[in-house]
């Protein structure tokens, strides 16, 4: 093909070609030779053509760039929705964990205020129990023990009652293991805290009941002392006008009678003259000393009925 397409070598071939060929054949050996010719140059203008479709041009290979870069930024795009997602996600959770936070600090603001509350109530529970035992030792030295004998007892027995009925309760209903056991350790601190509470309760019960029984016997101890009191002042009055009318008989004798038996009269008189210091009885002063004591016990059972009113008064 190089050597067809040299125009020197053609046209000397082409001679030699014309030379040694007959003239009858001339017309077809021009046809021939055209159509190499045309067909040489149709090859070279399809490879062109060809050539040309191959190659790709600019607007083709910015498109190409365009389309991968498309296809990067949308791989982002699907990656930073899937973050996203991921982080709404995890607000969602902040949000809810937050909520439940802010509930546990709302319960536990209320449970420091009712812990608050219990100490008020245990102090003033302290309180009133030493006021009780100043009370009670008060009165403890003012009357005899054989008033708080019949307390003491019932206060043991209960006592005692209270002892031995959780222990039959036990024997009774042996315990059995509950099948979970998430749920054992709540119901024990429950049953805990009910106990604690059932056992300040009935700790406040006894003292009210220990407070009010007291009062009680004092109050029926006093009453019996002032009858007992009364009768024996009427009783001592009753003696002292007796006393009063026989000395006047006595001296109107006396004054009738001799001046020999004047001494052995006065000495009778001495004897039975209620006004006289040797003559005069012991038990009045006794009673005079019981009264004050009475008196006294009486006053500061008042007094501590005033403060127990206002200590209700004020818890409710």
């Amino acid at each position: 093909m190089e050597e067809l397409k040299k125009p020197g070598r053609v046209c000397r071939s082409r001679e030699k070609f014309e030379h040694s060929r007959p003239t009858h054949s001339f017309s077809c050996l021009k046809e021939l030779y055209d159509l190499r010719k045309y067909f040489v140059y149709d090859h070279v203008f399809a490879e062109k053509i060809t050539s040309l479709n191959t190659q790709p041009g600019p607007l083709e290979e910015e498109n190409e760039h365009l389309k991968k870069t498309l296809a990067v930024l949308e791989a982002q795009l699907g990656l930073e929705r899937k973050k996203r997602e991921s982080l709404e996600d995890e607000y969602k959770q902040v949000l809810k964990e937050n909520s439940e936070f802010e509930l546990i600090l709302k319960d536990r603001d209320s449970y420091h205020a009712r812990a608050e509350e219990l100490e008020a109530e245990v102090a003033e529970m302290r309180q009133i129990c030493r006021s009780d035992s100043v009370f009670s030792s008060s009165v403890e030295k003012l009357i005899p023990e054989s008033i708080f004998i019949s307390f003491k007892e019932n206060a043991e027995k209960d006592l005692e009652s209270d002892r031995v009925i959780p222990v039959s309760d036990l024997e009774k209903k042996p315990l059995r293991r509950s099948s979970s056991a998430m749920v054992l350790p709540t119901v024990a601190a429950e049953a805990i805290r009910n106990g604690h509470e059932e056992t300040c309760i009935r700790r406040t019960e006894a003292v009210k009941q220990r407070g009010i029984s007291l009062l009680n016997e004092v109050d029926s101890q006093y009453s019996a002392l002032k009858a007992k009191y009364e009768e024996l002042l009427q009783r001592c009055q009753m003696e002292d006008d007796f006393f009063s009318h026989k000395a006047v008989q006595t001296s109107k004798q006396s004054n009738m009678s001799s001046p020999d038996n004047s001494p052995r009269n006065s000495q009778h008189l001495a004897k039975h003259n209620p006004s006289s210091p040797v003559s005069q009885p012991e038990y009045k002063v006794l009673f005079q000393e019981i009264f004050s004591c009475i008196n006294k016990t009486k006053e500061e059972i008042s007094e501590h009925r005033t403060k127990y009113k206002l200590l209700s008064s004020a818890k409710s």
